[in-house]
């Protein structure tokens, strides 16, 4: 369905609606038909991106939803367009959006991603360090930000009480079980086939919150 399996690129899903994004490489837009097909098959609300403003571009490896709040990667692949289709579409339903600049790197995701209520995980580099200082200073909420040394581990996919980890990372995940609920299950996975296409473990993910027929 998707090229190599990066299914988080081609939609936004929060609650009952469902952006269908433009991803920021054109050769990657045709992804986008079959997942909206599923989505919308599972009742889902569905926006198209590129209906709101031909102009807008987003890669979902941009966005972060922490539960509350929703923090939109600017880089090489999501433009300010792309931000303000998520933002009319999402603010309206309770959930503020925020413009994070990436200043290296591929995807916001790439050196920050949720892994509890008020904790984001934490690339230790320049990029990292820098978008989780915008968040804070962005966000209503206060989140604590877990910086692990391995930049691979600071991408990580949390589902119901388990959290996905990089395998490979051992002072990271190490770092990752000290400092999160015990409640928390860390499940190590193996990616290092994906990350020679720079893929990482949100990009074979498209969580969806909402019970589904």
């Amino acid at each position: 369905m998707c090229a190599v399996g990066w299914d988080q690129d081609t939609a936004v899903v929060i609650g009952a609606t469902a952006v269908i994004t433009q991803p920021g490489a054109p050769s990657r837009r045709p992804e986008t038909r079959p997942v909206r097909d599923v989505l919308s098959g599972l009742g889902l609300t569905i926006v198209d991106m590129s209906a709101v403003n031909p102009d807008a571009l987003t890669d979902g490896g941009d966005v972060l939803f922490t539960g509350r709040e929703l923090f939109v990667g600017l880089s090489k692949r999501t433009n300010a367009a792309g931000l303000e289709v998520l933002k009319s579409t999402f603010e309206v339903l309770g959930v503020p959006v925020y413009g994070v600049s990436v200043i290296e790197g591929l995807h916001l995701k790439s050196v920050v991603t949720f892994a509890d209520t008020d904790v984001l995980v934490v690339a230790n580099n320049r990029a990292g360090l820098a978008a989780f200082e915008t968040i804070r200073q962005l966000s209503k909420f206060t989140y604590t930000g877990i910086v692990v040394p391995e930049a691979a581990a600071a991408n990580v996919v949390r589902a119901g009480n388990t959290l996905l980890v990089p395998s490979g990372c051992a002072a990271s995940e190490q770092l990752l079980c000290d400092r999160l609920s015990a409640a928390i299950t860390i499940v190590r996975v193996e990616n290092s086939e994906g990350a020679k296409a720079d893929g990482a473990l949100t990009c074979c993910s498209l969580l969806i919150r909402k019970p589904v027929k």
